[in-house]
């Protein structure tokens, strides 16, 4: 059996965010840079409207959907990560922008995952009775809810890039007790999202279709997951993704899930007889 947690969606990305910050960085610059910075300041605002419009939608359990003309802009802004495609690994430098970006997704994420929960804070999203309402919010907002999960991926992705891609070029960060600690803690939110996002396919009521539409994000993320997590955070995840496709029926998702668990953790080779 696969275990829903939906709650790490909207508390990791704090520890994220604070991980990055103990690592530190220097301003960006550059045409490129400029763009993406403005893409998150659009983000920022637009997660700051969808908030404002969704409030008390935790105690009424409606809150905006993509269907509205006034949301859908709101949630293209926020969601829309395409202009990452294709790109080369944005310089640890854009850390700032980027991990603001990632932010404004989870406020406007957790809209959808605490309706009708009573509760705004994520700290209290482990209550069991949370928990559940916020599994019946995944099958009820599933089109805002994909989009929000196929972000946060991408997004966390892009920032796991950015840290290994410094890392390599800076070894001796990790020297410093502070810099490590941060590491730690980006490394630990990066296993909970993507852990997250894959005992979320098994919720009861979403559809195959749902769940292949999520594979892209995850397989995306899986390169870079490998080459930033350690050992044991590999192994964790590869468990879950092969416990998961376990769960599924449709062959083609457990294909898919079963090639993610390979690109995040080969599975070791037999012992010499």
């Amino acid at each position: 059996m696969v275990r829903t947690v939906h709650s790490g969606f909207v508390g990791v990305v704090s520890v994220i965010a604070i991980g990055l910050g103990m690592i530190g960085c220097q301003p960006a610059g550059g045409d490129a840079a400029a763009s993406r910075k403005a893409l998150s300041a659009a983000a920022h605002k637009a997660a700051d409207q969808f908030v404002a419009m969704a409030k008390g939608s935790e105690q009424t359990g409606r809150a905006p959907r993509q269907t509205e003309a006034a949301v859908a802009p709101m949630l293209n802004a926020v969601f829309d990560t395409s202009a990452l495609d294709g790109k080369p690994t944005p310089r640890f430098s854009e850390v700032d922008p980027m991990n603001e970006w990632m932010l404004s997704a989870a406020r406007v994420g957790q809209v959808y995952l605490f309706a009708g929960t009573g509760v705004t804070d994520p700290t209290k999203a482990a209550d069991p009775r949370v928990e559940a309402q916020a599994e019946r919010n995944v099958v009820t907002y599933a089109p805002e809810v994909g989009r929000y999960i196929d972000a946060e991926l991408r997004l966390v992705s892009v920032l796991d890039a950015m840290v290994a891609q410094d890392l390599a070029a800076h070894p001796e960060k990790t020297n410093d007790p502070k810099k490590a600690h941060g590491l730690s803690d980006i490394r630990s939110g990066t296993t909970t999202t993507i852990n997250s996002a894959l005992v979320t396919l098994a919720t009861q009521g979403l559809t195959d279709d749902w769940r292949l539409a999520r594979m892209p994000a995850l397989l995306g993320i899986a390169p870079d997951a490998a080459r930033l997590l350690n050992p044991d955070e590999k192994a964790s995840l590869r468990k879950t993704a092969l416990a998961v496709g376990d769960s599924m029926s449709d062959a083609n998702l457990k294909i898919k899930l079963s090639s993610f668990a390979d690109a995040v953790a080969p599975a070791a080779a037999p012992a010499p007889t």
